[in-house]
């Protein structure tokens, strides 16, 4: 779709008859709202131009999609390509402002998995794959397990959590803690303000730090119309009734472990 005119703060794609409303809201020198909806935040940019979609990456993936495809974090594969471990480096690359984009052709994801020996992820390891992550406890705060116990709690029958029930356990739990006079976290962390944060804040936090973690590997996902989060379909068909106690058990050693060893004492 190529657009002929653009207004700042004006509409870009929207209905037909929302665009003439708009239209003929200008040309009575009215200035249009800026509104947001809730929850949303970016997990990804790219080079775009208003008038003529780039042509040149229609092709190609951005570094941020490639992390997804490897199942890590975005600085990982920044510094893989700066330190030569990804070679041939990006395809394309653009230099807007401090910020620099880099793409690499489609074609070449399976080339660089293999170089660097991570193996393509498929329906019959996923759950293995999601054990062995959880299993690990990689924690540098406790955001984590709280997340996942939450999820397996209020999951309903399709793998799919409510976001507004999934922060409100999120929140009580550090409420809990705070209200017994217990640490609630780490001295620099921003769940320690819980009687502070609203609703909104700690969803963001909750979505921009220990989700993050399980959508980067494709454990879970944030549902279009942003209200909902689940498990990957395939997870959450692998999972039994035994693993989910399992899990959930798991979750609360390693919540009492990380407390009694990094903050409590």
């Amino acid at each position: 779709m190529k657009i002929k005119e653009y207004r700042p703060g004006g509409l870009v794609l929207a209905p037909a008859e929302q665009m003439a409303e708009e239209r003929a809201s200008y040309l009575l020198g009215e200035k249009p709202e800026l509104c947001l909806p809730h929850n949303v935040y970016a997990a990804d940019y790219e080079i775009v131009d208003l008038f003529d979609w780039q042509q040149e990456i229609k092709d190609m993936v951005s570094a941020h999609q490639l992390a997804l495809e490897l199942y890590v974090d975005d600085n990982t594969v920044r510094q893989w390509i700066d330190n030569g471990r990804i070679s041939p480096g990006p395809d394309l690359e653009m230099k807007m402002g401090r910020i620099t984009y880099r793409y690499f052709y489609k074609y070449r994801v399976d080339e660089i998995r293999s170089t660097l020996g991570i193996k393509k992820r498929t329906a019959a390891t996923l759950k293995e794959d999601f054990l062995s992550f959880v299993r690990t406890g990689d924690m540098s705060m406790s955001y984590k397990p709280v997340l996942l116990k939450g999820m397996m709690t209020l999951v309903d029958a399709k793998g799919e959590v409510n976001l507004d029930e999934l922060t409100r356990y999120f929140r009580s739990y550090y409420q809990s803690r705070a209200d017994r006079n217990l640490p609630v976290e780490t001295s620099k962390s921003t769940i320690n303000r819980i009687n502070e944060l609203t609703d909104f804040e700690v969803t963001r936090l909750m979505l921009t730090m220990p989700f993050e973690k399980f959508e980067r590997k494709s454990f879970m996902e944030h549902k279009r119309d942003l209200k909902r989060v689940a498990f990957n379909s395939q997870l959450w068909t692998a999972l039994n009734e035994d693993d989910r106690d399992q899990i959930i058990k798991l979750c609360d050693e390693q919540l009492n472990g990380y407390f009694e060893k990094r903050v409590e004492r």
